[in-house]
């Protein structure tokens, strides 16, 4: 009996990634591509398979955010990966409650500056992994954590969630 091989075309990765409402250029070397679309296919199915079942708080989100950045076992392009997928998820599927008013100061920060941006550039990679990092300097993780919601929420989104929120 003859064995036959099978072989598969190595697979292309993508050079952009549509999340919701949003157009994200992936521009670094396919390693760090790929190790993106595994945090965002992670952080989608942990959503799916926790975080939908829960009363999520904005103190969970919080606690997501802080831990992600502070988590050195995986690299910033997965963890990057991770938090927009979880909240671009919860962004399409579900609800938190409010309870920390720095939080709701730093989501409508970060809702704001997507407005802002979204007409006048391309979003990156890079850009949303580094967004889990930003650190406002006169300010707590709490608003740092909404404002990486809001400006999340905004990509998923788009312009519905700022017609919501008015």
């Amino acid at each position: 009996m003859k064995q036959i091989q099978t072989t598969s075309p190595t697979l292309k990765l993508p050079l952009i990634l549509t999340i919701g409402k949003t157009t994200i250029r992936l521009e670094t070397d396919e390693t760090t591509i790929q190790e993106f679309i595994d945090g965002m296919t992670a952080g989608h199915l942990a959503y799916m398979a926790q975080g939908r079942k829960a009363h999520l708080f904005d103190t969970d989100l919080i606690l997501l955010v802080v831990q992600r950045y502070q988590m050195r076992q995986a690299t910033l392009a997965f963890n990057g990966g991770y938090v927009t997928g979880y909240l671009s998820t919860l962004a399409r599927k579900g609800t938190y409650y409010l309870s920390n008013a720095s939080f709701c100061d730093g989501y409508h920060e970060g809702l704001h500056t997507y407005c802002l941006l979204r007409h006048r550039h391309t979003f990156t990679q890079d850009e949303l992994c580094s967004l889990i990092g930003w650190q406002h300097q006169e300010q707590n993780s709490a608003y740092n954590a909404g404002y990486v919601v809001g400006f999340l929420q905004g990509v998923t989104l788009g312009t519905q969630v700022v017609r919501e929120h008015r």
